[in-house]
């Protein structure tokens, strides 16, 4: 809902969407909607998104198979059996590959488009989407792409080149949404499989890019990401006469903001640690020199202390909120802040109070628009061992 919100989708649209988990028999959520209560969209969308999900994963009959299963009780039964007749056929012919024209083409006037002047607006979005993935990824886009538009500005960039620099950075790791979370959250040693996975993604954020006429411009910086001036970057081994200046600049944005974050082999890295590591990165030549110094100049220049904070939330809440943002439980919250799980309840419902969050994916939303999800300084931490190679997220 807050996603469709951004991208200023229709009211119909938003209607649909709030009630994509609410049941015809009543035992759904969040409003525990029943019958025709719930929108005649949410319905239409609600036996659509099952037939498909089931059709793609368990072919066609399967689909048919669930619909007469579900019919009168997550499903409307007067939509069920409009649509049972040609279930199987509609499923054949949406599953075949390369049908994504044709499905586009269907929908109905008037067609909402994004003009240039919206792409940064709608790349936000796009990027709060993915990095939703994992509780360890929450507002890493974002970083990257103020990263990148300071260093651009400080390096003397007009409003276009900075207006690019920052949709690269938040387009740069769309293709993680092709990863399974189970490789993003691992603990354990990656197999060599697993590491195929992930720097597949770099691929697959240049190929979505791609298939957009408005977006495309961007897939070639987009798709060099990961690409390292000695050529041992991946995926094409392209050597720094190879790389657009903005791919230079992305690249060193990229790493300075993973290292940064926490990830599940290792907590955050300081502020020193950081600076340190670019700087060998750079000694060892795999790192552009001058897009490194401009990214670093630009960090330097913009260092977040938090003055004040939003919808007058009090620090412990901020603290509480933090951690629902990455994922952790009101127990293990509470024991993070060395209070009760009844007491993480009472700041939470405060929280969704102040905020009008309702669902904990709300309230991380929340956190990452308003800069506060990495916006605290890292340099009092303990300082972590240098991480084994910069091209890791």
């Amino acid at each position: 809902m807050a996603l469709a919100r951004e991208l200023r989708l229709s009211e119909g649209v938003l209607d649909a969407l709030g009630g994509i988990y609410e049941r015809w028999d009543g035992k759904g959520g969040p409003r525990g909607l029943a019958g025709e209560r719930i929108g005649v969209l949410a319905r239409v969308l609600k036996v659509a998104y099952a037939m498909v999900l089931h059709g793609a994963i368990e072919g066609p009959a399967a689909g048919v198979t669930m619909l007469r299963a579900r019919r009168a009780g997550e499903l409307d039964p007067a939509m069920v059996d409009a649509i049972l007749p040609r279930a199987r056929e509609l499923l054949e012919r949406i599953l075949v590959a390369g049908q994504w024209d044709q499905l586009l083409g269907c929908e109905p006037a008037p067609v909402q488009g994004a003009t240039a002047a919206r792409i940064a607006e709608v790349a936000a979005a796009f990027a709060t989407c993915v990095d939703l993935k994992s509780p360890f990824l929450l507002g890493h886009s974002q970083r990257v792409a103020e990263l990148c538009q300071a260093a651009v500005a400080g390096d003397g960039g007009g409003a276009e080149d900075q207006l690019r620099a920052r949709v690269v950075g938040l387009l740069h790791d769309l293709g993680r949404a092709s990863v399974p979370n189970g490789i993003w959250d691992k603990t354990a040693r990656l197999s060599p499989f697993e590491r195929q996975r992930i720097e597949r993604h770099v691929t697959e954020s240049e190929r979505i890019l791609a298939r957009s006429p408005l977006l495309a411009t961007y897939a070639p910086v987009v798709g060099a990401h990961h690409e390292r001036a000695d050529g041992s970057g991946y995926p094409r081994r392209a050597r720094v006469g190879e790389l657009d200046p903005l791919s230079r600049v992305l690249a060193v944005a990229d790493v300075m903001a993973a290292l940064g974050e926490e990830r599940p082999t290792r907590p955050a890295c300081s502020n020193d640690q950081v600076v340190r590591t670019l700087l060998e990165e750079v000694k060892a030549g795999r790192l552009d020199r001058d897009a490194a110094h401009a990214v670093l100049r630009a960090a330097g220049a913009r260092v977040k202390r938090r003055d004040s904070l939003p919808c007058q939330l009090s620090e412990r809440e901020v603290e509480v909120l933090l951690w629902v943002a990455r994922g952790l439980t009101n127990p293990q919250i509470g024991r993070k802040l060395f209070i009760s799980p009844r007491t993480v309840g009472h700041h939470l419902a405060h929280i969704y109070d102040k905020t009008d969050a309702r669902t904990r994916a709300a309230a991380a939303l929340f956190a990452v628009r308003h800069g506060l999800v990495g916006a605290t300084e890292t340099s009092a931490s303990p300082e972590p061992a240098a991480p084994r190679g910069a091209h890791a997220k």
